[in-house]
């Protein structure tokens, strides 16, 4: 058996730590709004991909108001009919006029289940091929990642865009911003960066919707991921590349050279590896050193996909895999290759990307998403969603 990188058998590396998303629960059945058509922000505001550290105070019928300020630590008893405006006052008196008892929270996840601590046994998870539901009414696009709001972010065909609230249709932040774009990541202070594999280089994009590059000689970026150390990390595509950048410095270099096309990046579960996919069908892993480099390459693990794609790494090493046209699929930390969904109803479709929810906004934390991409001017996409009773990995993803 090949052994793959894991929380549980390494120490990490001495990176520095950074946390950038969290996230919440909602069915999809709650979502009313999954087929409506994308609409633009207001014109001349600057759009939120920052986030704000304030509570959201979202009510249920159960009337119990929030604090909308996010510091509200009393209680009250708003009985009523069931109905409340999830208004608050900041001392936890909610003015909701529902049933139960109106409890101000300085959380910023109200719609989240009171699970977020829940131990998870590594060994025990629920047995394979899984089922999904599907989430519909979401923009095509080659990835798509999350904002510190917890707001999924993605962008179409066309270069535009897009920020998804679970329970709400795509809205339009910036047009036109970057055609070509393939792997989209957001940093620690929100701003969005894209590999745009067209024009051979790394795009940042802040919350005004200002478009800079990171680098300009690059060839083929594809996969990009950030690590807890500040660096972004890249895929090169048909060149076999595998570049870091650094965006504030935007210093590059070449970290390895493979002979064939790499596609998926992502880090391991304790951040000690870089996890790379190719079109022939491996799952390479490089250790980093204690100076920021790759080590020499690991034992790889062979018969993940034909054209293996996006990669997602859960709090128990586990590593998913989508394939272009085939199924989703899990390798283990003992090098193990499971099968979780083979998508026959896609016909077709591909499925270009997976990440965990991130823990707000709507998008849960213990729901593994997988994108459809029809391509362009071909309509809305959806979202795979499967229950796999493990959460994402800790830190960047």
């Amino acid at each position: 058996m090949k052994h793959l990188p894991d929380t549980r058998t390494h120490v990490l590396l001495t990176f520095l730590s950074a946390s950038i998303w969290s996230c919440t629960d909602t069915g999809s059945e709650s979502n009313p709004n999954a087929n409506q058509d994308a609409t633009s922000n207001t014109p001349g505001q600057t759009a939120d991909l920052h986030g704000d550290d304030s509570g959201n105070g979202d009510n249920d019928s159960d009337g119990g108001s929030k604090g909308s300020d996010g510091n509200g630590d009393g209680t009250g008893n708003g009985k009523g009919d069931g109905k409340g405006d999830g208004k608050g006052d900041g001392d936890g008196k909610g003015d909701g006029d529902g049933d139960g008892d109106g409890k101000g929270d300085n959380s910023d996840n109200s719609d989240n289940d009171d699970n977020s601590d829940a131990a998870v046994d590594c060994d025990q998870l629920p047995p394979l091929p899984a089922t999904s539901t599907l989430r519909e009414g979401i923009v095509c696009s080659e990835d798509f990642t999350f904002d510190r709001a917890g707001m999924l972010i993605n962008v179409d065909p066309e270069g535009n865009v897009y920020q998804t609230h679970y329970d709400g249709a795509p809205q339009l932040l910036f047009p036109k911003a970057t055609p070509g774009a393939r792997g989209t990541r957001v940093l620690d202070n929100g701003d969005l960066v894209v590999a745009n594999m067209r024009e051979n280089l790394i795009q940042r994009i802040d919350s005004s919707g200002a478009v800079s590059q990171l680098s300009t000689h690059l060839e083929g970026p594809n996969g990009i991921v950030s690590g807890p150390d500040g660096w972004l990390y890249v895929s090169g595509g048909n060149t076999g590349n595998v570049y870091k950048i650094h965006p504030e410095t935007e210093q590059s270099d070449t970290m390895a050279s493979l002979p064939v096309t790499v596609d998926g990046i992502t880090l391991s579960a304790d951040h000690s590896a870089l996890f790379v996919n190719d079109f022939a069908g491996m799952l390479r892993t490089f250790p980093f050193t204690a100076g920021g480099q790759l080590g020499d390459e690991m034992p790889t693990v062979q018969g993940v996909g034909d054209r293996p794609d996006g990669m997602a790494v859960d709090e128990c090493g586990n590593v998913y895999i989508t394939d272009h046209k085939g199924p989703l699929r899990r390798v283990t930390p003992d090098g193990e290759v499971e099968i979780v969904a083979a998508f026959a109803e896609n016909d077709g479709l591909m499925t270009p990307a997976v990440n965990f929810g991130s823990g707000a906004s709507g998008w849960d934390e213990w729901t593994l998403y997988v994108n459809t991409n029809n391509g362009p001017g071909r309509g809305d996409c959806s979202l795979h969603e499967f229950k796999l009773g493990v959460r994402a990995k800790a830190g960047p993803q």
